[in-house]
């Protein structure tokens, strides 16, 4: 009866919920604010500042961290950014960004409004870091921060305990691809800087003209016009393999090609792979390699707080009941006639709210995809679930529950054997 109970009234927050959503899909769909995004996104940045943060720093929870980045090898690496919501500071995808920071820049700019100020600050931000990085001739300190014991320690930047370790590639011990990616960084920069503030943007291009790989020569090229990079551009544009599907920061070669193609006369040696990026990506193209999704399907429902008995019982008939829906849209989204797909559960419960996640197929509108999870929500209240659908929803739980106490038992077995070994030390010394 209590999981009855539940159920209709998930059901009756998921039908409110997708109603309402529906509604926000339409007038979103009607009027895109790409300028809302371009905002946000310069705030995410502000976000993953780390150091001594600045005065115009508007994400104002966030406070001063990391002030001894680089200690350990006496140098000073205070700054930069932390990467995908830990508290490392890859070099590399760090460098990445920073260039397509710049690229935006310099294709569009003009268009930034008040938010072009921002993009220099951000960007700068980086670049005042990697001056930083490449301060000593013949090293490249390539990442600061433990990844094994900090990606094990959830923690805020703020609070953080787990090692700072800083790495460092050199001649002896070379990592070409970081040196090259933070020269194309610095160099695309130079040229955001280069017309209000002269003598940084040199600084950034001499500092930039150390490492030439084709990535990195390429924007040195751009930036210098130096027939020396470009010469190391088509000597070596041949070496790279045939994969145009795809660009972001462990894959370069579409971005070359782009680059290299917009301002080459003859671009005959470039304008092939380009165009066939361009045409691998684009919804409309028929020679389109890669699944493109419209939008993701979001939302959020408030959770009731576990204080007693009861609320641990509800939250148990409650998770049978998202299970057992999740395995239904999970089967119905591999059907050839699904509107939607999802790499994950459709339904999530994190901490104090409910989401519900996916994505529609190319062929297919997101009002369509909507329509589809809706109808199979109404359809649970009339029909509910069999048997067997709710046997593997069980199943599923009990084996949640399972590892969740396993690894706190290990974790406890850790814990004392840690515990034992650090008293067995402390009697050593």
């Amino acid at each position: 009866m209590i999981m009855v109970m539940r159920r209709r009234k998930v059901v009756r927050m998921l039908l409110v919920v997708l109603m309402n959503v529906m509604m926000m899909v339409v007038n979103v769909a009607n009027s895109q604010d790409y300028g809302e995004a371009l905002t946000k996104s310069l705030l995410f940045f502000e976000g993953q500042r780390s150091g001594k943060l600045p005065p115009s720093q508007r994400i104002t929870w966030r406070k001063d961290s990391a002030l001894l980045d680089g200690s350990d090898l006496h140098v000073d690496l205070v700054g930069g950014y932390y990467d995908a919501g830990d508290n490392v500071k890859f070099h590399f995808p760090m460098a990445y960004i920073t260039t397509m920071l710049a690229w935006g820049v310099l294709e569009f700019g003009e268009f930034m409004g008040s938010d072009l100020q921002h993009a220099h600050e951000a960007i700068r931000w980086a670049t005042d870091y990697f001056l930083k990085a490449t301060s000593v001739p013949g090293v490249v300190y390539a990442q600061v921060g433990d990844p094994y014991d900090d990606h094990n320690c959830w923690e805020r930047p703020e609070d953080m305990d787990t090692p700072r370790t800083t790495y460092a590639v050199t001649e002896n011990k070379p990592g070409s691809e970081v040196s090259a990616e933070i020269a194309a960084a610095l160099a695309a920069s130079s040229m955001v800087f280069y017309g209000f503030d002269r003598p940084y943007s040199k600084l950034l291009l001499r500092r930039a003209s150390r490492d030439e790989l084709i990535w990195a020569a390429a924007w040195l090229h751009k930036a210098t016009k130096a027939t020396y990079y470009w010469n190391y551009v088509t000597r070596n544009i041949h070496s790279l393999d045939s994969v145009f599907a795809e660009f972001g920061w462990d894959a370069k070669h579409a971005g070359i090609n782009i680059l290299l193609s917009k301002f080459v006369l003859d671009s005959s040696l470039f304008r092939p792979n380009a165009d066939k990026f361009v045409c691998s990506v684009l919804p409309e193209s028929p020679t389109k390699s890669v699944t493109y999704s419209p939008v993701m399907i979001s939302c959020k429902m408030p959770a009731d707080e576990l204080k007693i008995v009861k609320d641990y019982r509800n939250l148990l008939a409650e998770s049978i009941f998202f299970h057992a829906l999740n395995q239904r849209f999970f089967k119905i989204s591999h059907r050839k006639d699904s509107a939607y797909f999802s790499a994950a559960d459709v339904v999530a419960r994190p901490v104090k709210a409910y989401i519900m996640t996916s994505f529609c197929k190319e062929k297919w509108t997101i009002i369509e995809a909507l329509k589809s999870i809706l109808t199979e929500v109404a359809r649970v209240p009339l029909h509910g679930f069999s048997e067997c659908e709710i046997s593997v929803a069980r199943a599923l739980l009990m084996s949640e529950i399972e590892f969740a106490y396993l690894e706190r038992d290990q974790m406890q077995v850790y814990y004392h054997l840690w515990s034992c070994c650090a008293m067995k030390f402390s009697e050593a010394i």
